[in-house]
């Protein structure tokens, strides 16, 4: 979501031919807001897979907030509604009722207490140095 140069590209022989061959796939996913959601070389990836990936607005809370983004789904959010994929059933994954990471509800947003969306300062550093004496701060 959101990148300017294509959303799913297959950028390379072996990849092409990984593609044709239904070795690799790709399923259960939302593409949006992306210039273009699938390149050319990609659309075989996307007609392959069965009508699981959807070209609609996931309406998230608050996806493109540099400081603090909040991916998860607004209730009504088709995330909620599209065919999740089935997990492994090896222990380790959760079967979700969604797509994507994140459900609807807050507490279950284990991206919090962990993760961090800081930016840059883009303001260069103060100059400490005065003629030929750096000041002390």
């Amino acid at each position: 979501m959101g990148f300017k140069d294509r959303g799913v590209e297959v950028a390379t022989t072996s990849t092409l031919n990984q593609a044709a061959s239904g070795a690799l796939s790709l399923r259960n996913g939302i593409l949006f807001f992306n210039n273009p959601n699938v390149h050319s070389s990609a659309n075989t990836l996307v007609a392959n897979a069965g009508g699981t990936i959807a070209q609609v607005n996931p309406e998230l809370v608050d996806p493109f907030n540099h400081a603090a983004p909040n991916f998860r789904p607004q209730p009504g959010s088709p995330a909620l509604s599209l065919a999740p994929a089935t997990p492994p059933n090896d222990g380790f994954f959760e079967i979700a009722q969604f797509l994507g990471a994140l459900d609807v509800d807050p507490e279950n947003d284990w991206t919090l207490g962990w993760t961090s969306f800081a930016q840059p300062d883009p303001r260069p550093a103060p100059d400490t140095a005065v003629g030929s004496r750096i000041r002390r701060k």
